[in-house]
């Protein structure tokens, strides 16, 4: 079993070859490990988790040796935020990937409950008001952003923002503003523009 400093938290660690090296007890039931699975590939585990590309998640981090972090959740069940990073020797060398699972559930479930209103607080706001995703796709933006930038609800879906033409709809004026004042989170970008 792996030692950490949380007994709480599901964490599962691999080796290179990506068979399981140790994990922690929470981690049996969140992935239908048993004791017998130390020394299995992970790709063999048929855990509850969606989507089940725990083993591809871990071979990309191991690969090129980047920490990654995404939601993930249980089958009908609740929410988790993966987390997986390398593991490194003294050395600085990389022998496998430790995968971290956070239950994220209640907040995700109040961001869920949250968004309407702060979609109506956008959509009747006296500013311009974009909001992208992480690729800086409009996920949404006010009328009064469609009307001072004379852009069409049509064109700006899905249309990345930075492109070097004005051929997704956002004006060298609103790409300026996006350069001057973006404030980032971690779901999206908000941009006051105007």
């Amino acid at each position: 079993m792996l030692k950490s400093g949380n007994v709480n938290l599901p964490e599962v660690m691999v080796e290179n070859d990506l068979r399981i090296r140790r994990f922690m007890p929470p981690a049996e039931k969140l992935l239908n490990l048993l004791r017998g699975d130390v020394c299995r590939r992970l790709g063999e585990i048929r855990s509850n988790i969606e989507p089940d590309d725990l083993e591809q998640v871990a071979r990309n981090t191991i690969e090129n040796a980047v920490f990654q972090e995404r939601e993930v959740r249980l089958k009908d069940g609740p929410w988790y935020l993966l987390r997986v990073r390398p593991y490194k020797t003294w050395e600085d060398k990389i022998e496998g990937a430790v995968l971290s699972f956070q239950d994220i559930d209640s907040l995700k479930r109040k961001l869920d409950q949250t968004c309407p209103f702060a979609e109506a607080l956008i959509e009747n706001a006296r500013e311009s008001i974009l909001v992208l995703d992480e690729g800086l796709r409009v996920t949404l933006a006010n009328p009064v952003f469609y009307r001072n930038f004379q852009v069409s609800p049509r064109r700006q879906r899905d249309a990345p923002s930075t492109n070097s033409g004005t051929g997704n709809g956002i004006s060298r004026s609103c790409a300026n503003c996006f350069t001057r004042s973006r404030r980032t989170t971690r779901a999206s970008t908000v941009l006051k523009c105007g």
